[in-house]
């Protein structure tokens, strides 16, 4: 039996494995830890930009959902475009977050006119997949693009992105462009009836496709890929299935395939389709395939659980999404196993990351704040394990303590600096913080002690004057 298939590992916290060995269990092979990476510029940028945008939702008080989805969504895209070239691993996990939170802020908050997904499913996938546009310009730098390795794949791969305009001046140069791009130039797009009823859209786009039918049957087209166009805007289903590595992915897929064949879908109805197309992808679906068709069956809880279990050693995306789920009523207060919400779970963690890191503490501090049930409990012992290096982080703390009520703290810390003080023999410092802490015995006998060394050392003083 290979060393790697008697590996077993069980969750010690959401940070460390106890690896062991499956067949003697008694056999321990060490423990894997890791901690959240919080010194990247990139993790850096979403944590202080997401609060920012946190702190504007809870002063909110829940009013204007959509556009602190909008935010947040904003944060991550800025954070892959600014510093994604610094760190690799880092760029991928947050493009991650930013697909996820993109579905969830189309299912679960966007107001959608008629119920319509798809225009927004659209510009996920073009966001998520560029890589027909960037081969779509290297393509025109040839002398003859339809000698380009890559021309009818990338002709595809933009008619499933709905990229109808960049697709139709590809085509027009090959021998069936005329006839194709016929239809494809009339091809009604929900995005722009606006101003139209949705019956109005709906018998535009059957009489479209019916023609595309029609010429399918009765036109001879030269080259093969012609008549699988001509399938494509007929929405059949066998011939995006034969091009479903272009996609990539079963979400990817439905979406083209939605966009011919269905494109006035409902978010109602999303799953089911949804379901058809990872069954054509079985054999490769991941928990992130879990997450995404979760969030399609409207499970809110299901898709924090999972995001919980997938993302173990970063709470940011648990934490900000469970709080904006539940700001749009998606997401109830119902105490779990925690012994509190999911939403107030989440942010405890996230706040748990950060308060021990030397310049996130007072990040972490509001979120705790907000956790209405075990947050003040939780940082009434977290505070006194942060290290006072320094008499001002020692002040910030203190004034951390006063924003947040919690005067018995930062009496705490006030005595602990002014103990500290004293044994440096610094009793005009010590003095200060003992009526920071309004420490009346502790004030008294600093006095007197430095009443004492005055009446000690007068004559020195006299001294000293001119």
């Amino acid at each position: 039996m290979s060393t790697k298939s008697n590996v077993g590992a069980v969750w010690i916290n959401e940070s460390k494995l106890l690896l062991y060995s499956k067949s003697n269990p008694n056999e321990r092979f060490g423990i894997e830890s890791w901690e959240p990476n919080f010194t990247s510029l990139i993790n850096k940028y979403i944590i202080f930009e997401g609060h920012t945008v946190f702190c504007d939702v809870q002063q909110s008080n829940g009013s204007d959902v959509q556009s602190h989805s909008h935010a947040y969504r904003s944060v991550l895209r800025a954070a892959i475009q600014e510093h994604g070239s610094e760190d690799e691993d880092d760029k991928k996990l947050i493009a991650l977050y930013e697909l996820i939170w993109s579905f969830c802020e189309v299912l679960f908050i966007e107001h959608l006119p008629g119920g319509c997904v798809l225009p927004y499913l659209i510009e996920l996938m073009q966001w998520h997949f560029p890589q027909p546009l960037e081969t779509l310009n290297d393509i025109l730098t040839f002398e003859e693009p339809m000698d380009h390795p890559k021309f009818w794949d990338c002709v595809m791969s933009l008619l499933f992105q709905g990229h109808i305009q960049e697709a139709s001046a590809l085509i027009k140069i090959t021998p069936d462009g005329n006839e194709l791009n016929s239809f494809l130039d009339k091809m009604p797009l929900l995005q722009n009836f606006s101003g139209h009823s949705l019956s109005e859209f709906k018998l535009s786009w059957s009489m479209w496709q019916e023609n595309c039918k029609q010429s399918l049957e009765s036109t001879h087209f030269v080259l093969d890929q012609s008549s699988d166009i001509m399938e494509i805007l007929c929405g059949n289903l066998d011939t995006f299935i034969k091009y479903k590595d272009l996609a990539q992915t079963w979400y990817h897929l439905m979406t083209s395939y939605l966009l011919y064949s269905m494109p006035t879908v409902t978010v109602v109805t999303l799953h089911h389709h949804a379901r058809d197309m990872m069954g054509v992808y079985k054999d490769y679906l991941t928990p992130l395939d879990e997450i995404l068709f979760s969030a399609m069956e409207f499970d809110a809880h299901a898709v924090l659980t999972q995001c919980i279990s997938q993302f173990r050693n970063s709470w940011w995306l648990a934490a900000h999404l469970a709080d904006i789920l539940h700001r749009a009523n998606q997401l109830d207060d119902t105490e779990l196993q925690y012994g509190c919400s999911l939403r107030e779970y989440s942010l405890l963690q996230y706040a748990s990351e950060l308060i021990f890191c030397e310049d996130l503490w007072n990040v972490g501090m509001d979120y705790y704040m907000e956790c209405k049930k075990f947050g003040k409990a939780y940082l009434e012992l977290a505070i006194p394990k942060i290290p006072l290096d320094s008499q001002n982080k020692a002040l910030q703390v203190w004034s951390a303590c006063q924003k947040h009520g919690l005067s018995e703290i930062g009496a705490s810390i006030c005595r602990v600096m002014s103990s500290m003080a004293k044994q440096c023999d610094n009793l005009g410092l010590a003095l200060i913080w003992s009526l920071q802490a309004k420490d009346l015995v502790s004030v008294t006998s600093i006095a007197e002690k430095i009443l004492d060394n005055y009446i000690e050392n007068w004559w020195i003083l006299k001294l000293r004057l001119p």
